[in-house]
């Protein structure tokens, strides 16, 4: 409480918000600009609560805080200004901030003082910065296809590749070649002696049973009558006067002579 000059109460006024009243005031004391006070007959200073984190509190003697931080910029506890901290590059500030957030992965942001993240760019990627460094767009590694807002780079299908980088859609991954086979984008390496592989093969020893999920074959044993030596992009016929009954024909020598 406060009492006026010759007042005849010792609790003649409640101390009001946005203010303090020791024993013996004459008159309220204003809490500080960067505080407030929401509650009547408060005491003492540390009844001035700081200022909410992502708001300010622009002047003395406030009973709630002013209002929101302004976007872009972000507001620590005990603000006196909506401007107070500027959001720096790599992270975004909307309106109320208290603390600068990290872009998310397939954004980025190279200015200070922005309340959103761009979208990263077709082929590149951004991840999500969890860091007080600035990310940059990096450009879609080999092997890969980066659609506009990629936070992590997408392997080529099965049975595709790229040797280039700098992909931004699936469309650019080129099938794996015959004689070969390709996963996460990359050649792995020739198909097994006893098989062939065709365009889009996926496994080292293929066998068209083991691809329920496709409308053409893209590989499959050595067929009867042929022989196929590691790498075979064509089947090798036998020759003549030899004879394969069965697929799977690794070497020349599985040739029988009839």
């Amino acid at each position: 409480y406060y009492c006026d000059s010759g007042s005849g109460s010792a609790t003649e006024e409640e101390c009001p918000v946005g203010h303090y009243c020791p024993k013996g005031i004459t008159a309220p004391i204003a809490c500080n600009a960067g505080t407030f006070n929401p509650s009547t007959g408060s005491e003492t200073i540390d009844d001035c609560l700081p200022c909410t984190a992502g708001s300010y509190c622009e002047t003395e003697g406030l009973g709630d805080v002013t209002g929101l931080c302004t976007a872009g910029f972000y507001c620590p506890s005990g603000s006196i200004f909506s401007t107070a901290e500027v959001c720096p590059e790599g992270f975004y500030c909307p309106s109320g901030s208290a603390n600068p957030v990290g872009c998310n992965d397939g954004t980025y942001q190279p200015n200070e003082g922005q309340a959103s993240c761009i979208l990263c760019a077709a082929s590149f990627y951004c991840f999500k910065n969890d860091t007080s460094v600035a990310m940059i767009p990096l450009p879609c590694p080999v092997g890969s296809y980066c659609p506009e807002g990629t936070g992590v780079p997408l392997d080529c299908p099965l049975g595709y590749y790229d040797e280039v980088g700098s992909l931004s859609d699936i469309n650019q991954c080129a099938a794996c070649p015959a004689g070969v086979y390709c996963t996460n984008g990359q050649i792995k390496g020739n198909c097994t002696a006893g098989y062939l592989c065709s365009s889009a093969n996926y496994q080292a020893s293929p066998i068209y049973e083991n691809y329920p999920n496709d409308t053409t074959i893209v590989g499959d044993l050595c067929p009867a009558g042929y022989y196929c030596p590691q790498g075979t992009i064509e089947a090798i016929p036998c020759p003549f006067n030899t004879i394969r009954e069965t697929k799977g024909a690794a070497i020349v020598e599985e040739c029988l002579t009839c």
